[in-house]
């Protein structure tokens, strides 16, 4: 994940941000 650090931290938090939504997804799909 080297080319992550080269990106700005904005994009690095906006990637971050789309895995927890992606994962708290299917969590509220099992409620």
């Amino acid at each position: 994940r080297l080319y992550t650090r080269a990106r700005p931290e904005r994009d690095e938090l906006n990637i971050l941000r789309g895995m927890l939504s992606s994962f708290e997804k299917p969590k509220s799909d099992k409620k």
